[in-house]
């Protein structure tokens, strides 16, 4: 995937699963403590990379809704370099939203029977910006992609 810098210029990037050791600090200027986050094996977690160099980061979890299972996005940050409209890549957090979309399209193909939506609990503040990139309502601060807002942001973040 290619991502744009401020002045337009583009650069291959990557999304991967990172190791432990690699992954961000909070005493680095990141919101989450990565590294202390990926002691949950529960969850997945994966790195948007350019250059070897950590872009954003997002962790997921397939859950157990009764009978069903649905794939939980419970951590996104990007980078403190790219936050605002003076960051350093502009597509950083659309990227990491469609790869979790993409995740929830892998695990209905490996057979996980649920209907590839991705679920997530929004911070109230960013409840419009998610909006924004094709998120809807559940309930109180939970919010999901649906199938087709998640195949509209693979197109337009991941190919």
């Amino acid at each position: 995937m290619k991502l744009k810098d401020q002045n337009s210029k583009e650069v291959e990037a990557v999304i991967r699963p990172i190791q432990k050791e690699k992954m961000p600090l909070k005493k680095s200027g990141w919101n989450f403590n990565w590294r202390s986050m990926a002691s949950d094996k529960s969850k997945r977690f994966y790195a948007l990379l350019v250059e070897n160099k950590v872009e954003g980061m997002i962790s997921l979890e397939i859950q157990k809704m009764g009978l069903d299972k649905l794939l939980f996005l419970h951590h996104l940050e990007i980078a403190p370099h790219n936050i605002g409209r003076f960051g350093k890549y502009k597509q950083s957090a659309g990227c990491l939203l469609a790869y979790a979309c993409y995740q929830s399209i892998l695990e209905i193909e490996n057979g996980t029977p649920y209907a590839g939506f991705v679920v997530f609990e929004s911070k109230s503040e960013l409840i419009e910006h998610y909006v924004s990139y094709g998120a809807q309502y559940a309930m109180g601060n939970k919010m999901f992609f649906a199938p087709k807002a998640g195949d509209a942001l693979i197109k337009k973040y991941l190919k």
